[in-house]
């Protein structure tokens, strides 16, 4: 079962209330929460999401995303992406690699 399933059961089975009161409470919970975007990124987070699950996985399960991938995204879906935008969505994908380093399990 991925994190994310597990999380989604128990708020399912209880609320998010009391997912929230756990989350306080225990830190292997709190690692299931879902990160807090701020604000004025939500909308280059979600074409990151975008990018990011329709992106080819190579034989290791990495993701592949590179500035290719980014273009290529924002000419078929006609979103203007700012040469900033493109270095922040690459640098959410660093980011996220880095979490899922982080929750692999060592040894």
């Amino acid at each position: 079962m991925r994190n994310c399933e597990e999380r989604d059961r128990f708020i399912k089975q209880y609320s998010k209330r009391r997912f929230d009161d756990v989350c306080g409470k225990d830190e292997k919970w709190n690692k299931l929460r879902d990160i807090p975007i701020p604000e004025r990124y939500e909308w280059i987070w979600e074409h990151f999401i975008a990018i990011w699950q329709q992106s080819l996985v190579d034989f290791n399960g990495n993701r592949q995303i590179d500035y290719r991938t980014v273009m290529d995204y924002a000419e078929c879906m006609k979103v203007p992406l700012s040469v900033t935008d493109k270095r922040l969505i690459m640098k959410m994908k660093a980011w996220a690699f880095e979490q899922i380093s982080e929750m692999e399990p060592k040894g």
